[in-house]
């Protein structure tokens, strides 16, 4: 009897939980804190880590050789040297990251998040794991950038993370003007992208594609989608940077190649493009109006 009683009030060890299960753990909590994704971040991208000289160099050679995807003719007709520049290697921190570009980017559950250029897709894991977004998508031009990407998805799948393999994650080889089936682009809620080295021609092919986005509600860039705007003649023009809230949230991020820069929040506008460019024009006929009724009086 008494060695029943022993038994049944003596405590059990307490198992301590593996380290896989307190990233599960953690993930559950609407995502990893921010202080452990960098950690995960590395591990992930050990090579890079370890020696990302490859990444930053692009000749010629390489820019054509690594660039042989389905491409559109934006990119087709770039020189030798526009190309080079096109694929100018450079990454936010992982710190920016958590404090400043995902606040900005607000992603839900139901979000269907696509960085655009996104090199190893280091931002694409990042928001995977730490906000619930359940579909994080990225496309790149450089097919050695996008292997880099694929390994840290392998590495991380074999983590094996309940809320994590519930998520639709993947960073596909892809011209962001042309995109492939497997990131249509078309499906997006919330963009992200370092347009700082695209040129003119390719911002206004970035600007029609975003316009094909119906589900769209913001976009997240490290140049200004329209560097002079002005609200009205922008209106009259037909232009698409009209499409959002304008002057763009504006905040500091740490990047790769400088030691700060900024980074814009553009917010979609509900208002369809036609209204938005007679918009002016129906403003101007009720200043008319008033300014009439008021002589008459």
């Amino acid at each position: 009897m008494k060695d029943d009683k022993k038994k049944q009030y003596q405590r059990k060890a307490k198992r301590v939980p593996s380290s896989a299960e307190k990233l599960q753990a953690m993930l559950s909590m609407r995502g990893l804190p921010a202080a452990l994704v960098e950690k995960v971040i590395i591990e992930l991208f050990q090579e890079q880590e370890r020696d990302d000289r490859g990444l930053y160099r692009v000749t010629h050679e390489a820019a054509r050789a690594q660039t042989q995807c389905k491409r559109s003719t934006v990119v087709d007709e770039l020189s030798a040297t526009e190309l080079r520049r096109l694929l100018t290697y450079g990454e936010v921190s992982v710190a920016s990251m958590s404090k400043t570009v995902l606040p900005l980017l607000k992603l839900e559950e139901d979000d269907v998040f696509y960085d655009l250029g996104c090199g190893t897709g280091k931002v694409v894991v990042q928001a995977a794991l730490e906000t619930p977004c359940r579909v994080s998508r990225g496309i790149e031009l450089m097919q050695n950038r996008v292997v880099e990407g694929q390994r840290a998805l392998e590495r991380l799948k074999k983590k094996q993370l309940d809320d994590y393999s519930t998520k639709d994650v993947c960073i596909v080889q892809g011209d962001i003007c042309q995109p492939p089936p497997e990131a249509p682009m078309t499906d997006a809620t919330v963009v992200f992208i370092n347009n700082v080295c695209f040129g003119p021609e390719l911002m206004l092919r970035v600007m029609d594609m975003l316009e094909c986005m119906p589900k769209l509600k913001r976009v997240v860039t490290l140049r200004k989608l329209c560097e002079r705007h002005r609200e009205n003649k922008c209106a009259r023009g037909g232009n698409l940077c009209t499409s959002y809230v304008h002057p763009p949230q504006e905040s500091e991020i740490h990047v790769s190649w400088a030691d700060k820069t900024s980074v814009y929040l553009y917010e979609r506008v509900n208002q369809p493009v036609q209204e938005r460019v007679n918009q002016p024009v129906r403003e101007l006929a009720v200043k008319l109006q008033f300014n009439s009724d008021d002589l008459e009086d």
